[in-house]
């Protein structure tokens, strides 16, 4: 089994993309799959900086183990000509886990997360599935939108097995996937008496392309600059092994970046020798002397070295700068002038004479410190005003101690805000000048929903930056309420005759804005059938469950009409608005069984035989029936509608199925009742 070329060793710093200097074309015959790599592997992470004691986590297969002189994670690029004439590019990729695999299989995947649209996050992860029960398998996913991807805690993918722009499985036309064991150098660097792995993958540039075009609508090739990193996981999130990462000394918090463990470059780049540029991080400060950010492809195992200069001052590893894998930065040594600068990183490479520098100017801007202000607040004490108007008028005054007019303009207007609430106050024109010394300028605040107390008011621009020395005052504020509740038009209740005291009638709706506290009938109330509480819940008191007119249908009236107040807090009372309230008739006639009814039936019938039904009248409706009389023995049963029926007593006796045995007539006194529990007269049937 081939395993190629490694490149030589790079032995500073943590972790990534790429190293190795030359790139091999191999040739391959045309082909209906994508062949194992047979060229020349580059070194991409090649470092002493990983988990040595197989214990990151539970799963042991998830280490990834390397050292200064044996690469953790290799690639190299391949031209492929498949069947059909068709020639794609094939990145192949291999990482060094420090288990022994069985049978080509280990308990983990190896991921590659690429960010393809220039954001810094991760938004494809390539997997390289070696645990699968079918069979290894190389898989294309999205990231998931939940996690921030900022970090490896807070990195994650989504599964798909139905939507392919999710999770797309290639076919072995699209990719090669093996696991096999270590067999030069030294073969078992964890040195846990097992021999390590090498997880080898590779995928093309047209299955790459196609998968991101159908997740984000985005086109890409080879060339596209891209941010990699590298990671196992044995579910959906970074939860194994991070590339360049020691556990016991990192915190996986940290961002991606602050790890160093990302490089930016473009897959094509990354497969080949070339110097991959080194980026500056812009930034936007007032510190003189800030730490300077960015990120290179690393020493590449060979001879790579990095240096910055900003302001004429040359910053390298024997002056300032910090190199942690591909992540740079220095302090500037001596203080800035406000101002924008340039800083330029470059990238050069002994052995070639060759060198690669930043794309990107004045990555610096260095902003005045902002003049010192005394600030204070004159005013009055304190303010006694409506909610919904609060407008008092105060004076700020401005002391400049730099000795130089404050110019406030539209966009940075002084605003005032309460520590305690949402109070704010703006100044009256759009441009304000504050003349050095001392200076005043009047202002109001309002705010609908400020409340009585005192408040802590700070002076802020419009922007809301906190301007320099701050403020501060207090106003007290004594609001009062006056606005008063508005009850609702058009309200009725109704409820049925007969009701005994304290029945709840319904709850009369009042609005304010502040709230109602209680309600009251003002009038239509003069005999006290009705009360209201404070929460505008209607009942019916001792005196109108006793009275006839306000408990009885059939006694008038059989409506009231009361007018009812709403009051807040403060006291303001709202205008008496009218309620109905309604009484319901009660069905209060018994149903009348009709006189005379007779049935017959032939002897020898058997029990449930239909004898007839009985018939009542009533002014609502009968719902049932009952047999008061008659039936002691048990030989007939009458349902709720009237039907008479033989039980299985009548049917098994003689007096009541045999005719020649006597009696051979019955007398039942039958009852009606209708659904308001009204019961007849007994009548003889």
């Amino acid at each position: 089994m081939p395993q190629g070329t490694s490149a030589t060793s790079w032995t500073s710093g943590v972790l990534v993309l790429i190293t190795a200097f030359f790139l091999v074309e191999v040739g391959y015959a045309q082909t209906s799959t994508t062949p194992q790599a047979s060229g020349t592997w580059l070194n991409l992470f090649i470092s002493d900086k990983f988990d040595p004691n197989d214990d990151q986590q539970s799963v042991a297969d998830t280490d990834l183990v390397g050292n200064a002189s044996n690469p953790m994670i290799q690639t190299q690029r391949a031209e492929i000509e498949f069947t059909g004439g068709v020639t794609d590019k094939v990145y192949y990729f291999r990482a060094r886990l420090g288990n022994a695999h069985t049978n080509g299989k280990l308990g983990t995947s190896f991921y590659l997360g690429l960010d393809t649209d220039g954001d810094d996050l991760a938004n494809v992860f390539v997997e390289a599935d070696v645990k699968n029960s079918q069979g290894p398998l190389v898989k294309f996913h999205i990231s998931d939108p939940t996690e921030s991807g900022l970090s490896p805690s807070e990195t994650g993918w989504k599964n798909s097995s139905n939507d392919d722009s999710v999770e797309r499985e290639l076919t072995a036309r699209d990719a090669f996937v093996e696991a096999y064991s270590v067999t030069a150098g030294d073969t078992d660097l964890d040195t846990n008496g097992e021999t390590d792995t090498w997880i080898e993958f590779g995928f093309t540039e047209e299955s790459l392309k196609d998968f991101v075009f159908d997740a984000f609508g985005q086109t890409i090739s080879g060339q596209t600059a891209i941010a990699l990193y590298t990671f196992t996981s044995t579910s959906q999130t970074a939860n194994g092994d991070i590339g360049g990462v020691h556990d016991k000394v990192d915190d996986l918090t940290q961002t991606w970046e602050s790890l160093g463990v990302v490089i930016k470059s473009s897959l094509d780049d990354l497969s080949s020798d070339v110097i991959i540029k080194p980026i500056v991080n812009a930034q936007t400060t007032n510190d003189t002397t800030p730490v300077v950010t960015g990120t290179w492809g690393g020493e590449r195992g060979g001879d790579d070295q990095l240096s910055v200069v900003l302001n004429g001052v040359t910053y390298d590893v024997n002056n300032g700068l910090v190199i942690n894998g591909t992540s740079w930065s220095f302090t500037v040594s001596t203080a800035l002038a406000s101002g924008t600068y340039d800083v330029a990183a470059t990238v050069s490479r002994t052995s070639t004479g060759t060198s690669e520098s930043d794309t990107t100017t004045d990555e610096l801007e260095i902003q005045s410190a902002a003049v010192p202000h005394t600030i204070t607040l004159a005013g009055p004490g304190s303010g006694s005003v409506a909610t919904g108007s609060v407008s008092e008028d105060f004076t700020l005054t401005v002391v400049d101690s730099g000795g130089d007019s404050v110019v406030v303009a539209s966009d940075t207007r002084f605003v005032l805000a309460a520590l305690d609430e949402d109070l704010t106050a703006v100044f009256s024109s759009d441009t304000v000048t504050v003349v050095a010394g001392s200076a005043t300028v009047d202002f109001t605040y309002s705010n609908s929903s400020v409340g009585d107390g005192v408040h802590t008011i700070r002076a802020t621009r419009f922007s809301g930056d906190e301007l320099p020395g701050g403020i501060l005052a207090t106003v007290d504020v004594a609001v009062t309420d006056g606005t008063a509740p508005v009850v609702t038009a058009s309200q009725s209740f109704e409820y049925a005759e007969g009701q005994a005291s304290g029945y709840a009638i319904g709850t009369v709706v009042a609005t304010d804005g502040v709230g109602v506290t209680s309600y009251a009938i003002a009038s239509g109330n003069d005999d006290g059938f009705f009360d209201i509480a404070a929460d505008g819940a209607l009942t019916l008191t001792a005196a109108g469950a006793g009275a006839v007119a306000s408990n009885d249908f059939e006694t008038t009236p059989n409506s009231f009409t009361l007018a009812v107040t709403a009051s807040d807090a403060e006291g303001n009372t709202s205008e008496a608005v009218d309620v109905v309230v309604n009484v319901t008739d009660v069905d209060e006639v018994a149903p009348v069984v009709t006189a005379s009814q007779s049935f017959e039936y032939a002897e020898g019938q058997a029990s449930g035989y239909a004898i007839g039904t009985v018939v009542a009248t009533d002014g609502v409706g009968v719902t049932s029936y009952a047999i008061a009389s008659g039936n002691d023995d048990g030989f007939f049963d009458i349902a709720a509608d009237g039907a008479l029926t033989l039980t299985a007593a009548g049917a098994g006796a003689v007096a009541s199925n045999d005719f020649e045995t006597t009696p051979n007539s019955f007398t039942l006194a039958v009852t009606a009742s209708d659904a308001e529990g009204n019961t007849s007269e007994a009548v003889d049937v």
